[in-house]
């Protein structure tokens, strides 16, 4: 018994942390879903995990029934907010249409909701070049990626950005919003959750501890990932450097370089002479990607 009403507090808990993920992404869109699995919280305690589902599915719009679904704005952001708190479905609400719903006709919703990411999803990350509490419209638009997104870079946003081969997920600049780090961190990891490919840019001087933890991140995600690093060491340094061993990779990270090539084999280095030119070939990159996500 006592098994029994622990296993019902966890589903509840477990629907009460997708509410609130749901109701966030749909607030950013400008959507309100109040009531959204509200049923479930209260049925658990009565019926237990089988028979609710049941019971919610039969008179939820948001759920496929007869080879529809009613309700597509609602079961767009289920579809996409599952993934954050759900570990038994990773899939994003695109990957979940094409996987289960194929035939129901979602593509305009999700294209409205900016969920519809058949062309390649990228993360372009790298250090800011200028701290938060001094920025200015003129210096947030020097960052390399603004080139990359224009306007929307510096927008209060954190959903996916089209810009024309590629959807951009981020990062955009966050603290013009006045966030928490918990809150920027927690929004550029789902950005990492939401990409194809991950670019990522260590400039010269080598200060980049945000951007290694990006780079295990995705790694342990089994994303493909591009590192674009100029080298920080000289081969003499290197060779004096016994923690180094014998890596090719001329850098003070080459420790988590070669944990995030092990952990994934689709992570690849390029060398770069200078930062400017790792931006460079990273605006590069991007361009030369096709619909499938590759050069």
């Amino acid at each position: 018994m006592f098994e029994t009403i622990r296993k019902r507090i966890d589903y509840i808990k477990y629907t009460l942390d997708h509410r609130k993920a749901l109701q966030r992404l749909a607030k950013e869109k400008g959507y309100s879903f109040p009531f959204h699995d509200l049923d479930k919280v209260f049925l658990y305690p009565f019926l237990g995990k089988h028979y609710t589902q049941i019971l919610h599915r039969a008179w939820s719009r948001h759920h496929y029934r007869n080879g529809d679904i009613k309700d597509k704005v609602q079961a767009a952001f289920d579809w996409e907010s599952a993934r954050f708190t759900k570990p038994d479905k990773p899939l994003d609400a695109f990957e979940t249409w094409k996987k289960y719903y194929a035939d129901v006709d979602m593509a305009p919703t999700l294209k409205m909701l900016g969920l519809y990411h058949e062309k390649p999803s990228v993360y372009v990350g790298g250090p800011f070049t200028f701290h938060y509490a001094d920025a200015t419209d003129e210096l947030i638009r020097s960052d390399f990626r603004y080139r990359i997104v224009g306007e929307p870079f510096i927008r209060q946003t954190t959903l996916d950005e089209d810009i024309g081969n590629v959807n951009y997920t981020g990062p955009f600049y966050y603290y013009k919003k006045g966030l928490g780090p918990d809150a920027v961190v927690r929004s550029e990891v789902e950005s990492i959750r939401r990409s194809d490919i991950v670019l990522l840019v260590f400039p010269e001087d080598g200060q980049a501890p945000g951007t290694v933890a990006e780079l295990i991140y995705a790694a342990s995600l089994g994303k493909k990932v591009v590192v674009f690093y100029v080298p920080t060491k000289t081969v003499t340094e290197v060779e004096s450097d016994p923690a180094n061993l014998d890596s090719n990779i001329h850098h003070q990270y080459w420790y988590p370089f070669h944990q995030a090539s092990i952990i994934n084999k689709d992570v690849t280095f390029h060398k770069c002479v200078s930062t400017n030119d790792a931006k460079e070939q990273c605006i590069n990159y991007i361009k030369t990607l096709n619909n499938k996500g590759q050069k």
